[in-house]
């Protein structure tokens, strides 16, 4: 699961706003390997960062913090 805060619609307000994407370890949905996010989510949101080119970061915490 990913999550987006109301914080995300603002970044777009601001030309020098770094998107940020935020999920939980959750196999084999989204998931660190060697310092590498990977799973299905990750794939498909990376994707659709491409394909709307938009920079983020991703990082994955535990579920409390997220």
């Amino acid at each position: 699961m990913f999550t987006l805060s109301s914080s995300a619609v603002s970044a777009f307000e601001d030309d020098n706003a770094q998107l940020q994407i935020v999920t939980e370890q959750f196999p084999p949905f989204n998931y660190r390997v060697n310092g590498v996010l990977k799973g299905a989510s990750v794939e498909i949101i990376q994707s659709l960062l491409i394909d709307i080119k938009l920079d983020a970061n991703i990082s994955l915490y535990p579920w409390a913090r997220a």
